[in-house]
């Protein structure tokens, strides 16, 4: 992944509109970043912390020698001061191989930094690489459902087509018995024609002797208008005697229904004196018969 991407950037809108692939390109680039650091920090502190020791054991050494030297005061002997200057060249000697090794190290270190900036471009650009792989397998994925759904289709095509086979196999039978029925009906209506023609010739015939008979034919009808004109005055006279007598039986049956509801009148009114006179008898009888009690009670 280029740390130096000048798409890279971390705004607001990532935030307050994030985009699928940005957001992921950021991610991956703050993980690549923590990757690195994760090594780098390691690497750095370990420099660092072999540095400061090896400073500190020099400035130890340098303490140590001036406070020799200076306890020492004046010197003795220059055999002595000859055999201190070859000791301390020969320390100064170690420290500046230190210092070179110590150089050298941090030197390495430089490298495998550079080494590992290299290895996370590397990683970068493989990450690009799977992401282009993501998107061939999404598009891949994509054509594989387009294919199903092509092939469902062809499916429902192919459905369709018997479908439509089978209905036109069905209307082909259709029309082939709609012709045997018409034939049928036709060989009906050619009988039923020759039938026809045959009574339309018996009717001429017949026709033929009528307009032959049409003289007293026309004398018979003449005669029955007549007759049926004697036979309704006939029958008009005798509708009004039966009207007559109708109304004269109506008349009679209304004073008839008038005398029997004064007879019933009468009979309820008789009824009901005679209802009364039985009371008034069965009342005098019980009386009676409570007066003889009495009498019978008194005599014992």
């Amino acid at each position: 992944m280029d740390f130096g991407d000048v798409n890279s950037d971390f705004t607001m809108c990532d935030l307050i509109n994030p985009h699928p692939k940005r957001t992921r390109k950021l991610f991956s680039l703050i993980a690549d970043y923590t990757n690195f650091y994760r090594v780098a920090a390691q690497v750095f502190e370990k420099t660092s912390s072999e540095y400061d020791h090896a400073r500190l054991a020099i400035e130890e050494g340098m303490e140590k020698n001036e406070i020799q030297h200076l306890s020492k005061g004046v010197v003795k002997s220059p055999v002595r001061v000859r055999n201190d200057v070859d000791e301390q060249r020969s320390i100064i000697k170690r420290l500046q191989e230190s210092c070179d090794a110590e150089r050298q190290r941090i030197l390495d270190n430089n490298e495998s930094m550079s080494v590992i900036e290299q290895v996370s471009k590397l990683l970068g650009e493989r990450q690009k690489e799977l992401e282009r792989l993501r998107d061939a397998q999404a598009e891949l994925n994509l054509l594989h459902h387009e294919c199903a759904n092509s092939e469902a289709q062809v499916a429902e095509a192919s459905k369709y087509k018997t479908q439509r086979e089978e209905a036109l196999n069905r209307l082909v039978k259709l029309g082939e018995e709609e012709e045997r029925s018409h034939r049928r009906a036709l060989e009906v209506f050619s009988t039923r024609l020759q039938d026809l023609r045959m009574r339309k010739e018996d009717l001429i015939s017949i026709m033929d002797s009528l307009r032959k008979n049409a003289p007293t034919i026309r004398d018979e009808s003449v005669q029955l208008r007549n007759e049926m004109v004697r036979l309704r005055n006939e029958r008009t006279e005798e509708t009004e005697l039966a009207r007559r007598y109708c109304l004269e039986l109506r008349s009679r049956f209304f004073d008839l229904l008038e005398k029997y509801h004064k007879a019933e009148k009468i009979f309820d009114a008789q009824a009901k004196a005679f209802s009364e006179t039985i009371q008034n008898i069965s009342m005098g009888l019980d009386d009676i018969e409570l007066a003889a009690g009495d009498n019978s009670s008194l005599s014992d």
